[in-house]
């Protein structure tokens, strides 16, 4: 896998895809998904702190994390963890 978003005192976050077999311009260099095999239950009360590491889920969906994670670059409580 590799890193594949980086925002700024915000996130740094991978998975989800591996890198492409062939040259960047050639066809199919795009990277690849990779095949998950369901989901992973959310553990509410694990704050993003400046640090640490959580799954990527899907917004308004907290069960929904399966490949891709993030280290938090700041302290994220705010803008992601939900009451």
């Amino acid at each position: 896998t590799f890193f594949h978003r980086s925002v700024d005192n915000f996130v740094l976050q991978g998975g989800g895809f591996t890198a492409p077999t062939v040259a960047a311009d050639q066809a199919g260099s795009d990277p690849v998904a990779i095949v998950t095999r369901g989901t992973v239950q959310n553990e509410p009360g694990n704050l993003n702190t400046r640090g640490t590491i959580a799954m990527a889920k899907l917004g308004g969906q907290p069960d929904s994390a399966t490949s891709q994670f993030f280290f938090n670059l700041n302290n994220n409580s705010v803008a992601i963890d939900k009451p």
